[in-house]
C-alpha cells in the first residue's frame, strides 16, 4: 500500500479575461463510488460526482454560494491519491477543449489525457 499524497490541477475559467477571474481551490476526496468536492474557501459549495470528468460542476455550486457568474470562476483541484512514496508535486492542468494538458514543473514533465480523470492518472504515472 502506498502513502497518501496530493496532486493539484488548475482549470481556467470559461473565458479569457484573467483579470476578472476568481480562482477557487477545490478538494476532491474519494469515497466508495463517488468523488466528494468541497470548495475550501466557500464552505457551502459542495458537490459529488461519480467520475472526475464531471468535476467542473462544482463551478455551479460556487456560483450559487458566491453570486459570481460561472464564467468568472477558475478552479484548482487538489486530489488525495494513494501512491508509492515518490514525493508530492504540483501539477498544472488545462484544457484546450479536446485534451487535458498536464505539466509537472518540478520534474520538467508533460503528459495529457482525454478528460480530467485520465489526466490525474497520467500525472500520477
Amino acid at each position: 500500500m502506498g502513502t497518501l499524497g496530493s496532486v493539484a490541477f488548475r482549470t481556467p475559467a470559461r473565458r479569457q479575461e484573467e483579470a476578472d477571474v476568481t480562482t477557487y481551490t477545490v478538494k476532491a476526496d474519494r469515497v466508495p463510488g463517488w468523488w466528494v468536492l468541497q470548495a475550501i474557501d466557500v464552505p457551502d459549495a459542495m458537490s459529488q460526482v461519480a467520475s472526475l470528468k464531471d468535476a467542473e460542476q462544482i463551478r455551479e455550486a460556487i456560483s450559487l454560494a458566491t453570486g459570481e457568474q460561472p464564467s468568472a470562476i477558475g478552479l484548482e483541484f487538489h486530489f488525495a491519491v494513494d501512491a508509492p512514496p515518490r514525493g508530492t508535486y504540483d501539477v498544472e492542468c488545462s484544457s484546450d477543449g479536446k485534451w487535458w494538458m498536464v505539466s509537472i514543473p518540478a520534474l520538467n514533465g508533460f503528459t495529457q489525457g482525454h478528460d480530467l480523470a485520465e489526466a490525474e492518472e497520467m500525472a500520477i504515472d
